[in-house]
């Protein structure tokens, strides 16, 4: 065989093992992406299913505290009950340290060092409170603050340095006001100072914080609005609408964006934000629609606990599911500024 040939021969067989190995090193990189983005649906179950509770995160533990057990069902009652979920482990227990005020659709807010703070809400007899309760997380001891002015719930909840914000909620039947109330509670001083309206009816809203600001997203009165709240000038700003609108839904921030997770009713879309650019992206759904839930961050996954997967009259799915998702794994799709 003529040398020149041979080479030939031998170069045609290298290269078809070079794109053999690229294409193996494509779809393993493919698979490694798509286990990435996979919604993580064995996280273990809360000890009680539940409902309208409330979670945070404190030393890569999360919290799960009050909310209704067994809703739409004769059995429906509220609940004091405190679980420590293990992301590691996968794993709940008990807290012996319960709640004073058995209650669901409160606002929830943690200091990200020992403390957690519940606000207002109601019972299922349609009291709305106005408790102020702080969790200590290493004594596992509650202790009463003082209570709100105006008492409601479906309200939501953001801590920035010695400032608990608690903003909108619902006292229809007495006052429709309060779906716009915003009240500050000042830690160091044990008061309370009221605030300027808010400009929408921010009932089962969702706050978080991110830059020193709160952004306020969703809610029953104009579902897909955000709000940017600036403590330093006290003013409100009205931010790139959410694509998908949505009550009762989840909103985590985790390494510089903003994601809003599931909704009534039993909303499966998963939508990032970035506050600085005020764009949002679609991210992956979803595996089932989810509404009524409570959500945390820990070991850089955002975890969402309790709630519905359907939504019917009565029939609501498993209560104690816990799943999780890593956002920067997510591929995305943009959606234009409204």
């Amino acid at each position: 065989m003529p040398e020149d040939n041979f080479e030939a021969i031998i170069n045609s067989k290298s290269k078809k093992m070079k794109n053999m190995l690229l294409l193996f090193l494509c779809l393993f990189m493919t698979q490694c992406a798509l286990s990435q983005t996979e919604w993580k649906t064995d996280e273990g179950k809360l000890l009680q299913g539940r409902a309208f509770a409330g979670s945070a995160s404190l030393h890569n533990k999360i919290y799960i505290i009050g909310g209704v057990i067994n809703p739409y069902t004769d059995a429906d009652q509220n609940t004091d009950i405190v679980e420590e979920y293990d992301p590691l482990t996968k794993t709940c227990i008990n807290k012996n340290g319960r709640m004073p005020t058995a209650r669901h659709c409160f606002g929830i807010a943690t200091d990200h060092n020992n403390s957690i703070y519940v606000a207002g809400g109601a019972d299922w007899d349609g009291n709305y409170r106005a408790e102020l309760e702080v969790y200590h997380v290493d004594t596992d001891k509650w202790t009463k603050l003082k209570s709100m002015p105006t008492p409601r719930q479906q309200t939501c909840a953001a801590l920035i340095g010695d400032s608990l914000y608690i903003i909108g909620g619902d006292n229809s039947a007495r006052n429709p006001a309060t779906r716009y109330c915003f009240e500050v509670y000042v830690i160091s001083k044990n008061e309370w100072v009221k605030k300027p309206n808010m400009p929408i009816d921010a009932r089962n809203a969702c706050a978080v914080v991110f830059n020193r600001k709160i952004y306020v997203i969703g809610g029953h009165g104009e579902g897909n609005k955000v709000l940017e709240y600036n403590p330093a000038m006290g003013l409100w700003t009205q931010k790139a609408n959410m694509p998908t609108p949505r009550t009762d839904l989840a909103v985590e921030s985790l390494n510089g964006k903003i994601y809003a997770i599931g909704g009534h009713p039993g909303i499966p879309a998963v939508e990032e934000y970035d506050p600085l650019t005020d764009l949002w992206q679609k991210k992956e759904n979803m595996t089932a629609g989810r509404c009524f839930h409570s959500s945390a961050v820990a070991n850089h996954r955002i975890y969402i606990l309790g709630g519905s997967t359907l939504y019917s009259d009565h029939q609501q799915g498993d209560f104690r599911n816990i799943e999780s998702f890593n956002p920067d794994a997510l591929r995305s799709r943009s959606f234009e500024k409204d």
